[in-house]
């Protein structure tokens, strides 16, 4: 187990390689998790599929460019 003295006598690059080493272990079991739901494939789908949205307009008028005449 840790010691009170030596707890407070970590300064802030250690404390940040600690963290980072979590980071790294959540993740881990993370993916493991998510890898171990990927296996579980099912036959059918859940959902119905979603509607795509129309376009969307634009609201001012395309005019070719050899419409518009150099300014003089």
């Amino acid at each position: 187990m840790m010691h009170a003295a030596m707890v407070t006598s970590l300064q802030l690059p250690h404390w940040l390689i600690i963290a980072g080493a979590l980071l790294v272990v959540a993740g881990f079991i993370g993916w493991l998790f998510d890898r171990r739901k990927a296996d579980t494939v099912l036959d059918e789908p859940t959902e119905a599929p979603k509607a795509q949205m129309p376009p969307v307009p634009t609201k001012a008028k395309k005019v070719p460019k050899s419409a518009i005449s150099p300014p003089a």
